[in-house]
């Protein structure tokens, strides 16, 4: 649990720079600018673990979408923060 807190930390700050340096003020262009990092970062990757371990597809995208709702709600809250 200490490490799960400790990681989105992290990616709470990489997020608030990423936000900051598009010069989004608003909740919609915080909630974007998180979509295209899940887009860019998390989707690509976690893509991984269905083409070469086997995983289902299922688990690929319960996990994936969890981290866009995440990353979509953290930009909405650090773009008008």
């Amino acid at each position: 649990m200490t490490f799960g807190f400790i990681s989105m930390l992290v990616m709470a700050y990489v997020l608030a720079y990423v936000v900051s340096y598009a010069a989004a003020t608003t909740w919609l262009q915080g909630a974007i600018a998180g979509a295209w990092m899940w887009l860019g970062f998390v989707a690509t990757i976690s893509l991984g673990s269905v083409l070469w371990e086997n995983r289902p597809w299922a688990l690929y995208w319960i996990n994936s979408l969890h981290s866009l709702v995440t990353l979509v709600i953290m930009g909405a809250i650090l773009a008008v923060w």
